[in-house]
């Protein structure tokens, strides 16, 4: 033990001063893992590592390289992830910190996770009733945000159909004397637009436009806004589509890997 000790001593401070193959074909050959993970380690073979502990049937180990090389990796999470589905007993603390880093790290959609776990007969909702209620969490305050999102839109569109009623129903006299870019006296040719700024038409020299003579360059971005509204309307619905999810998982009778899949797969989250 002592040689093998002062081996893994000399192969730590020296990367990169032996042949690697050989060596590693040595290790192999004397049943000596310690250093071949020492190898792995230098070349960069992390998932190597994490592959080792695996044919080991070592959860807590894999976990273990996983934390250590994930940040130089993050892909390793995923490979613990799939072993770990694919073992009888599924390790329920180690995957556990598994789902938490896949899910901080934004690895995969939820919907394949969700895949990777029900092929295990023996896995349990409860294995990632956290991992779906944060996705859930996620969701809600993305559709509270656009919901805010919404309400405002709706505030503007009801001033501007005010506004298009009066362009209706009533004359407007252009005044302006100055070009609303470069503040100075129009001259032509000039491009008056039907919205305003601060209560002033914008008009413009028409060279002032450049490429942006068919929509006004101050009031473009408030137009577009509105035009995002209305393909936003569809979140509102989404808020509703929590409820009933929780409804048809309380009623699924031990088919909610099913539930949770059919609703993540028709991408009503």
């Amino acid at each position: 033990f002592g040689g093998r000790a002062r081996a893994l001593e000399i192969m730590a401070a020296n990367p990169g001063k032996f042949d690697a193959e050989h060596i590693l074909v040595v290790c192999r050959l004397h049943h000596f893992p310690d250093g071949a993970l020492v190898l792995y380690e230098q070349a960069g073979l992390y998932r190597e590592v994490v592959q080792h502990y695996m044919t080991e049937n070592d959860p807590t180990s894999v976990v273990a390289s996983c934390r250590r090389f994930g940040d130089r990796d993050p892909n390793l999470w995923l490979t613990a992830l799939n072993w770990m589905a694919s073992r009888d007993q599924i390790p329920i603390d180690d995957v556990g910190e598994v789902l938490k880093e896949v899910e901080e790290k934004d690895l995969v959609p939820p919907l394949m996770v969700i895949q990777i776990l029900s092929q295990n007969p023996g896995a349990h909702l409860s294995l990632i009733k956290g991992f779906v209620t944060s996705a859930l969490q996620r969701d809600k305050a993305s559709i509270d945000k656009d919901s805010a999102l919404i309400a405002q839109y709706q505030e503007e569109t009801e001033r501007m159909r005010g506004e298009v009623e009066a362009l209706r129903s009533e004359g407007r006299i252009f005044q302006s004397r100055n070009c609303s870019a470069c503040q100075q006296p129009l001259d032509l040719p000039s491009v008056h637009f039907m919205c305003s700024r601060d209560g002033q038409p914008c008009v413009f020299h028409k060279r002032c436009l450049g490429d942006s003579e068919h929509e006004c360059p101050l009031c473009g971005e408030e137009h577009q806004r509105a035009i995002n509204m209305r393909s936003s309307q569809h979140l509102v619905e989404r808020s509703a589509v929590h409820e009933s999810f929780f409804r048809q998982l309380n009623a699924s009778e031990g088919r909610g890997f099913e539930t949770i899949a059919e609703y993540f797969g028709r991408g009503l989250f």
